[in-house]
């Protein structure tokens, strides 16, 4: 997978990288050919709190598929990629993208 592929922290608000669910613009993410969403995009399209998905994934983790339902990201790449969407975001220690 070439990170490449990840939106870069200079794209512009509007334009084909971003897309609209409901009323809510999110950027979107391609990782290993598949779109994907982080618990926050989410959380911002249900207008949720803060870290509900992460709280709902948790509590159905058994549900899932790492590499299928989501991607767990390793420290490097997590960097690269998160540096890449969310700039600000250096105190992050993890990455999942779900599908």
């Amino acid at each position: 997978m070439n990170v490449t592929q990840v939106v870069p922290k200079t794209q512009p608000k509007t334009g084909p990288n971003i897309i609209t669910i409901g009323d809510t613009e999110i950027r979107l993410l391609i990782y290993k050919g598949l779109p994907v969403v982080t618990f926050q995009m989410i959380d911002k399209v249900y207008g949720h709190p803060a870290r509900t998905a992460v709280r709902n994934f948790e509590q159905n983790r058994s549900r899932f598929l790492d590499g299928e339902d989501f991607f767990f990201i390793n420290q490097i790449t997590k960097f690269v990629i998160w540096e890449l969407i969310f700039p600000h975001a250096a105190h992050i220690s993890s990455l999942r993208l779900v599908t």
